[in-house]
């Protein structure tokens, strides 16, 4: 009996003792490691900032962009408005003999041509 309780003590105390060994550490593995993910935070903190720097970039582009078309339509504005003036100056500069008359003067002048006064239509002297 004693040997059978020395046994299993023996047996106990070399389990014990081989749980709470571990594996040797891999030292150079861990440090390959470590170096991987902090070059991998810097490369992350060098993206942010580029990132940072072209969206600020691309919001002055659109306020220049905003500021462009806005210039752009006033500009149209007045040189519209110019031109309209240049042909009222040029129409009113011009000789009252070679101004033309608007459309509706033309007509009732081609209509009336070669008419007398007072003269009626031919259907009515039947």
């Amino acid at each position: 009996m004693r040997r059978t309780l020395i046994y299993s003590l023996t047996l106990l105390t070399q389990t014990a003792a081989a749980v709470a060994q571990t594996a040797p550490p891999d030292s150079q593995m861990t440090q390959t490691m470590l170096t991987e993910i902090r070059q991998l935070r810097h490369d992350l903190q060098a993206a942010a900032a580029v990132i940072q720097r072209v969206q600020i970039v691309m919001y002055r582009l659109q306020t220049e962009t905003a500021v462009l078309d806005r210039i752009t339509q006033r500009l149209s504005t007045k040189l519209a408005t110019a031109a309209t003036k240049r042909r009222c100056s040029e129409e009113w500069l011009r000789p009252k003999s070679s101004r033309q008359k608007p459309e509706s003067e033309t007509r009732r002048a081609s209509r009336s041509k070669g008419r007398r006064r007072g003269a009626r239509p031919a259907e009515v002297f039947d």
